[in-house]
Parts: C-alpha cells; structure tokens; sequence
C-alpha cells in the first residue's frame, strides 16, 4: 500500500497562524508531510 506524501514549503519568517493553518490543512491531506523551510537568500528574493 502506498503512502500519500504531501509537501508545503515557505520562509516561515516569522511564523504566524496562517502559516499554521496552512501546515495543519495540508497535513490533513495526505498520510505524511514534509515541510520546506527556504533559506534566507530566497527571503530576500521574494521580499528585498
């Protein structure tokens, strides 16, 4: 039997309850999660 892996991924700088949400929801979805966490270079990427 195969598992459903579901994966989200953000800067999560600084964490907040949308982030939360958003995590709890996907976890929901499937039978594992993997979160990415990016790294500050992309922060700064997407944000200046």
């Amino acid at each position: 039997m195969s598992k459903k892996i579901v994966c989200v991924s953000g800067g999560f700088d600084p964490i907040h309850v949308g982030h939360v949400r958003m995590i709890q929801e996907a976890a929901a979805l499937g039978d594992e999660l993997v979160v990415i966490v990016n790294n500050d270079n992309w922060l700064i990427k997407k944000k200046g």
